[in-house]
């Protein structure tokens, strides 16, 4: 009788022998193959047709890039003179009889006459571009200053003719309000306000300006326009939402605390 430990010699032996004749056909089978592929393939050279030089002449690009369109670069400028200074992103946009022209102050090159500032009591900044002018006058009442007039002058071809329209602000008096004169006025919302009842507007982005100033001083302090003033309410009523949910959840963990712990004195 074999032991245990012959008969798995036995069987490892017969395992690795039949592993070794299984690579030993792959090599020949393998060899075999590559011979018989290498023998039976052939080469055959053909003469390859000659090369047509290509003769078309592509057409030259005509096609032009179109002008852009749409409204101006938003472009800050300040506007200066010894009585007043204001700055921010200033563009008109005139829509007027068949002319339509959008003009950012800041691209027009605008000048302003330093030595120009007082009417009688009231102060202005006039403000000169493009064959144009934009007239800012400014009354002191009280030591509170506002905006008593904004006038537009500007040529306009209409029906082929150049004519001269002026255009005045629509209540100017509420543009900024009524004013500290220790103070400067400042609104960073966009506003768009309106010439007469035509389609002739001016629009004011991150609009900063102090009248009545020596020498056009930085103003210490700013009164800020309505829409740049953020409102508590809706912060507070945020917290107290806040406050009231943890509340409801502090008190529902306490009382399933508790309805668990009845439950396991019961079932003891």
């Amino acid at each position: 009788m074999r032991s245990n430990a012959d008969i798995i010699d036995m069987f490892l032996s017969a395992k690795f022998a039949v592993i070794a004749l299984a690579c030993l056909v792959h090599c020949v089978l393998g060899q075999d193959t590559d011979n018989s592929t290498t023998s039976t393939t052939t080469t055959t050279t053909t003469p390859s047709p000659p090369v047509t030089p290509n003769t078309t002449t592509s057409a030259p690009d005509t096609t032009t890039s179109a002008p852009p369109t749409g409204k101006p670069a938003e472009k800050n400028v300040t506007l200066v003179n010894k009585c007043i200074k204001l700055e921010g992103i200033i563009t008109l946009h005139i829509n007027y009889e068949g002319v339509k022209e959008d003009i950012n102050l800041a691209t027009v090159h605008p000048t302003v006459d330093p030595a120009a500032c007082h009417v009688g009591e009231d102060e202005i900044l006039a403000v000169k571009f493009a064959n144009s002018e934009l007239t800012w006058t400014f009354s002191n009442k009280s030591n509170k200053y506002f905006l008593k007039e904004l006038k537009l002058q500007a040529p306009l071809k209409i029906n082929n003719t150049y004519e001269e329209k002026v255009f005045l602000l629509s209540d100017p008096e509420s543009f900024i309000g009524k004013v500290d004169v220790t103070k400067g006025y400042k609104c960073n919302t966009r506003n768009v306000h309106r010439f007469n009842e035509t389609d002739v507007t001016i629009e004011l982005l991150e609009f900063k300006v102090h009248a009545f100033t020596e020498d056009g001083k930085e103003p210490k302090e700013y009164s800020e326009c309505e829409n740049d003033v953020v409102s508590d309410i809706v912060p507070i009523a945020v917290g107290c939402a806040l406050a009231g949910l943890v509340v409801i959840v502090l008190i529902a963990y306490i009382v399933g605390r508790r309805r668990a712990r009845q439950k396991g004195y019961q079932s003891v």
